[in-house]
């Protein structure tokens, strides 16, 4: 009977040893998992992407494109994550590659932040820093003509919301019978040009457009005209000469006399296109050829002018408006 409570007493002794020993195995196992989770996720979130210099970004309505010199080799994919909620985006976020140090979003909202940052993948996952940026408020752009004449139609474009100075403005323009043509606008967020060259007595329609950074276009609504009847001279833009850091002249031409003729022609002069000043020139009577206006105390940099002509009943002709650059004084 005593040998019996030894044996007992020494199984018991075994079973408890053994319990012992799973529980450390157990528990060293937990402790090396949270280590090597540590680890990893210290692996995972360490900058070790070469990035090169600070990421260039152009951004647009829907459209970001992203520039940044990194290096890497040996690796099996490199890219872009970003979300717009998540303020450190990993790979279950939304992802485009990164070609050639260039990286391409689209389909993003307007006016709305996002997170973003680089990502390499070999056998882990690397990441760089997290940068943001928001995009732009899409424009909303109205058409509206100004002045027609026989051959030619003042047309202004304005920017209801959303206007940025690096944004191009340009004037479509088309008649029934011809393709679509387009020419640039001068301005802000209110931009006119005139057409020159059309054919009187001809339907045209038009439409202001903007095109920003990074290629996206939006549209203002079109508006139709008609030029007169050939009875007013037909009116031509010249060039320009530089005299001084503040005196320039510019020139215009008559080239037909119409039927009604002509009581004054000369150069329409712009600081800015909302700010102009009829340049009366009387030479060359009332006969086609070339006339000139010298023009002098220019303070701004940059200034626009046109020929003009004005016929009975009180309609003004305008050649193209043009572009000039003073130089630095």
């Amino acid at each position: 009977m005593e040998n019996r409570i030894n044996a007992r007493i020494v199984n018991l002794k075994k079973i408890k040893s053994l319990k012992m020993k799973t529980i450390k195995k157990i528990l060293c196992c937990i402790m090396l998992s949270i280590v090597f989770i540590n680890c990893y996720k210290e692996h995972k979130t360490e900058t070790k992407i070469g990035e090169t210099g600070s990421p260039k970004t152009k951004i647009g309505w829907h459209t970001v494109v992203i520039e940044q010199e990194i290096t890497a080799e040996d690796m099996e994919r490199i890219g872009i994550c970003y979300s717009e909620d998540e303020t450190e985006p990993t790979i279950q976020d939304s992802t485009v590659p990164l070609a050639n140090n260039i990286a391409t979003l689209s389909n993003l909202k307007e006016n709305t932040r996002y997170y973003w940052r680089i990502f390499m993948k070999r056998t882990d996952v690397l990441y760089g820093e997290t940068n943001s940026f928001t995009t732009r408020i899409k424009p909303v752009v109205e058409t509206e003509k100004i002045n027609v004449s026989t051959n030619s139609a003042t047309l202004r474009g304005k920017i209801i919301k959303g206007y940025d100075s690096t944004d191009t403005t340009w004037m479509r323009y088309w008649d029934l019978e011809n393709e679509r043509d387009s020419v640039p606008c001068y301005g802000d967020s209110v931009f006119n040009t005139t057409l020159g060259n059309l054919t009187p007595q001809t339907q045209y329609f038009a439409q202001a457009c903007i095109i920003n950074i990074v290629g996206e276009k939006v549209e203002g609504n079109v508006v139709s005209f008609e030029t007169f009847k050939q009875e007013c001279p037909t009116v031509v833009t010249l060039g320009y000469s530089i005299i001084d850091s503040c005196t320039v002249i510019l020139c215009g031409a008559i080239t037909d006399l119409g039927e009604s003729g002509y009581y004054e022609k000369g150069i329409v002069f712009y600081f800015n296109m909302n700010a102009y000043t009829f340049r009366a020139v009387s030479e060359g009577n009332f006969d086609p050829g070339k006339f000139c206006h010298e023009e002098t105390n220019i303070t701004k940099d940059t200034c626009y002018y046109q020929a003009y002509a004005k016929c009975l009943p009180d309609t003004i002709i305008y050649g193209e408006c043009k572009k000039f650059t003073m130089p630095s004084k």
